[in-house]
């Protein structure tokens, strides 16, 4: 199997699907991205496992789902003794290295990255610096670990539009990332290198740095049309909007002026982080790496930021659920491609899993096996379907999506349970819930979905009698 010299996980934070001027956004400018579209492989319909930070990246790094896991929350940990990616390549005698936000429990556990040099800078956290001596001219040695945070940050103004850029350029952990992992990437020649670069941005608060954070004035930008609360919502999706954040729940910052103001730095925010890939591409070809190097562009979730009334992830609609995805290997995938079945980040372990030929690939099958260079030649799983996973305002949900449709099971404590379909070609925007028009395709996507977690459930499992309930349910 031909296989790239360097695979490279650019990594967003809260970055929604649509964010892109290629796919037809209205307002937002992202030539970078934009390029790696016309230059390689674009993934319209992917998804994040389990849409929240810590658990979306624990499924990427072993692809193994949340119910496995455990690791549904952000306070979860990846559970000892499991393997991430990192580890795999290592064994086949691989250089790998991590450049900015991991987002692991705890936050400076490396999972087997032979070097990390950490940026978390969380909210919450106003800064943080984690400071070992390093050799410069050196990839060798032990796990060399810096970090720094996002400086100023408010926590009081948590979802409130910033009242200042976040800083200078030069002076941005946006751009101190990006510069780290050029530096780096420089000193491992033609080593083989997996390297991670990840960015804390355009996670929330909302603002960017200065000549991105007035580059949409607010009175520019278009407001989603399903920004108001409506009838009949899940109680999981009610329980998110009535989250209070510092003295508002989260339905008063849909406020029409709140919401130009935060989507004009967001998509500021965005336009930055354009800015840095492009700087990333330009050394990759200067340093003759860019032919035979595997870019992989994706985002852990999405962002509400106003749809449905509300702000940040946890639930299953487009806008936190559906990722960005992007890959680009000039010596190894076509260009200009758009694949429009559906993919999961999950789908990255195992890509990188075959590219290695690791013989441990076999081990992960049982759990979805769709590897995305095959799928970019139109190699497509049989019965493709994607299933993401949730404990946002639910004891426990998940959600079936094919290419067409959308079924959701949201579970409680009390043991009743609520349910939505909706047609992404009829109703892309998820305003029609079709689940009691249509009984027979409900079935069968439970029935989908009782397949996908028997094998792991017994009677010992935190899910065993949602298993059984939907098994009853699905033969009704």
């Amino acid at each position: 199997m031909k296989k790239p010299e360097k695979i490279i996980l650019f990594i967003t934070d809260h970055q929604r699907y649509d964010t892109f001027s290629a796919l037809g956004h209205p307002v937002i400018k992202t030539p970078n991205f934009d390029r790696l579209m016309s230059e390689g492989v674009t993934f319209t319909k992917a998804y994040s496992h389990c849409p929240l930070c810590v658990p979306s990246r624990a499924n990427l790094w072993t692809g193994l789902p949340a119910h496995v896991t455990g690791v549904l929350a952000n306070r979860n940990k990846i559970p000892l003794g499991t393997l991430c990616i990192p580890e795999f390549f290592t064994d086949k005698n691989w250089y790998t290295v991590s450049v900015g936000r991991l987002h692991f429990s705890p936050f400076n556990n490396p999972h087997g990255f032979q070097r990390n040099f950490l940026s978390e800078g969380a909210p919450f956290i106003n800064e943080m610096y984690i400071e070992n001596s390093e050799d410069p001219e050196s990839i060798t040695g032990d796990t060399k670990i810096k970090g720094r945070g996002i400086p100023n940050f408010k926590r009081d103004r948590y979802l409130m539009p910033a009242e200042y850029p976040r800083g200078k350029d030069d002076e941005d952990v946006t751009t101190w990332v990006t510069e780290t992992a050029i530096s780096h990437l420089k000193k491992t020649g033609s080593l083989p290198t997996f390297m991670n670069i990840g960015y804390i941005r355009p996670h929330p608060e909302f603002n960017a740095v200065e000549g991105w954070n007035d580059m949409y004035p607010p009175d520019s930008i278009p407001l989603p049309e399903n920004r108001f609360e409506k009838e009949g919502l899940p109680k999981a999706i009610v329980k998110l909007q009535n989250r209070r954040q510092q003295n508002m729940v989260i339905n008063d910052y849909v406020r029409d002026d709140i919401l130009k103001q935060n989507l004009s730095v967001f998509y500021g925010d965005i336009s930055h982080i354009d800015h840095n890939l492009g700087k990333l591409v330009e050394a990759l070809k200067q340093n003759k790496m860019w032919d035979d190097t595997l870019l992989i562009c994706t985002s852990d979730h999405g962002e509400m930021i106003g749809n449905h009334g509300l702000y940040l992830k946890s639930n299953f609609y487009e806008e936190s659920s559906h990722v960005p995805l992007i890959m680009t290997w000039p010596n190894g995938l076509p260009a200009g491609i758009k694949v429009e079945e559906v993919v999961s980040l999950q789908d990255i372990f195992t890509t990188c899993m075959e590219l290695l030929e690791h013989p441990f690939a076999q081990k992960y099958l049982p759990y979805r096996h769709a590897n995305l260079v095959d799928m970019a030649y139109g190699m497509v799983p049989e019965n493709n379907r994607v299933f993401i996973e949730t404990q946002g305002g639910c004891e426990w949900g998940i959600c079936n999506v094919g290419k067409q449709y959308k079924y959701s099971f949201y579970t409680y404590s009390d043991d009743s349970w609520e349910h939505s379909l909706f047609d992404l070609f009829e109703d892309p925007g998820e305003n029609t819930n079709i689940a009691e028009k249509s009984p027979e395709l409900v079935r069968k996507m439970r029935r989908e979905i009782v397949s996908y977690l028997e094998p792991d459930v017994d009677f010992s499992h935190f899910l065993c009698n949602k298993l059984m309930l939907l098994k009853k349910l699905a033969c009704e």
